[in-house]
């Protein structure tokens, strides 16, 4: 079973779960920071099972300018893995959903300890050069945990 995960945001990761190998990709930007959809599409020889999106966090009343840009990426994001995978593979969850199915508190130190509770051999550095594990490579790796939850529902 092949699930996929991504993490949106500027220091988002994509995560692919292939039962016997699990890679990890940072969310990909081009040079003048805009979100690099073209990168994507050196995924799409993979047929995954179940591709799942963490839907941003929208608290009411905020209407900033990062907002906005969060909700155009994930849009972006979305928009391009259903091209890429077809629509029926491509679902959305919010972070209290998989977090609650999966028992993961909130906070990024929470993420990581699961992510380490599940795969004590996977490392959550993006180098060798990083300090601290990386949240975002640990809840893309949760969110592909969840999306075979999902599949045996």
């Amino acid at each position: 079973m092949t699930s996929i995960g991504i993490d949106p945001g500027k220091k988002g990761a994509i995560c692919i779960n292939l039962d016997v190998d699990i890679y990890f990709y940072k969310i990909p930007y081009t040079k003048d920071n805009k979100l690099n959809i073209p990168w994507l599409r050196h995924l799409s020889g993979l047929n995954p099972d179940l591709v799942l999106i963490e839907e941003p966090f929208i608290m009411s009343g905020n209407k900033n300018k990062g907002l906005t840009t969060q909700l155009k990426e994930f849009g972006m994001l979305y928009g391009a893995s259903e091209m890429i995978f077809g629509d029926d593979k491509v679902k959305t969850c919010t972070p209290r959903q998989w977090k609650s199915h999966l028992g993961v508190g909130s906070g990024k130190e929470a993420s990581i300890a699961k992510a380490k509770e599940l795969f004590p051999e996977i490392g959550l550095r993006f180098s060798s050069r990083c300090k601290k594990d990386d949240d975002n490579m640990a809840e893309a790796l949760l969110l592909t945990v969840y999306a075979r939850h999902i599949l045996k529902i």
